[in-house]
């Protein structure tokens, strides 16, 4: 009879689902970021969320516009999830919670209400890595479009062009605020609705190449070899408008096949140690 139990107990182990295995120190870390369209049904879009899942380990979310979809992010098991910025579409970070464990989040405002345009905030998740225990700070943000274009401002569009300036200012110094935290590496991702090809080649003092680098931030795309010129995460030719800034270079680089829209997805990689000029400098 004790046989029979034992045997019976192994079945029933057995035909459990394996629980899902815990990050090693020299996994690299994924992320990413993905703008799927606000008016995209909710089946379609869950199903795009499904599949980014599979290719990052953390990331950020644009356009998560119904609370729904909130409730969707919510009540998936084995993920965390954080968004409360204000106004009608959250951008909220997502991450596998067998490779972080959340330490704290908040929503920061990086720009003030300016006439039409809405105050607007960075989502900001701090993620403590189950494995190695290192710290990191993942900023998400959704700047305001319209107003450049391959690193120039749109003729016509001056109040934009502001505003567009506030956010970027107010994440250079999000950014600053992160990087005092001792021991913390810093990530920045999200829609920045400027082509980084164009942005890299005229560096105005005002924009996200410039201002992230003051702050020793460098683009995933930088690490790339070769950025085709028809290329990018745009569908509709606006180039490379998606990004992920880290303080190192990074191991890789794609824009994901599917379509959220307007966007594809980019997914950057990463060493999971820390950098011991990172470290020091934070120190300093």
């Amino acid at each position: 009879m004790r046989r029979l139990a034992a045997a019976l107990a192994l079945l029933v182990v057995a035909g459990l689902p394996a629980a899902p295995a815990a990050a090693r120190a020299d996994d690299p870390l994924r992320v990413g970021s993905f703008n799927i369209d606000k008016g995209q049904p909710l089946a379609p879009w869950k199903r795009k969320v499904h599949a980014l899942r599979a290719e990052v380990d953390v990331a950020g979310l644009q356009e998560v516009s119904t609370a729904a979809k909130r409730r969707f992010l919510v009540a998936s098991p084995g993920w965390g999830v954080f968004g409360a910025t204000p106004g009608p579409d959250q951008n909220p970070v997502i991450w596998d919670g067998t490779v972080f464990r959340r330490a704290g989040a908040q929503a920061v405002r990086i720009a003030g209400k300016q006439g039409r345009f809405p105050a607007a905030y960075a989502t900001v998740v701090r993620l403590v890595h189950r494995t190695t225990g290192q710290r990191y700070s993942v900023l998400n943000v959704h700047l305001v479009y319209g107003a450049v274009a391959d690193g120039r401002r749109i003729p016509g569009q001056a109040a934009r062009y502001r505003y567009y300036v506030a956010e970027v200012r107010g994440l250079a110094r999000a950014v600053a605020r992160e990087q005092r935290r001792t021991g913390t590496t810093v990530l920045v991702v999200g829609d920045f609705n400027d082509d980084h090809v164009g942005d890299r080649e005229v560096r105005n003092a005002d924009l996200p190449v410039v201002r992230l680098g003051a702050r020793d931030l460098v683009s995933a795309w930088d690490s790339a070899d070769v950025l085709r010129e028809d290329g990018g995460t745009s569908t509709v030719g606006a180039g490379y408008i998606d990004n992920v800034w880290a303080e190192r270079e990074a191991l890789s680089v794609r824009a994901l096949a599917m379509s959220g829209g307007q966007h594809h997805p980019v997914v950057a990689t990463y060493d999971v140690a820390p950098d011991p000029t990172v470290v020091q400098r934070h120190a300093e």
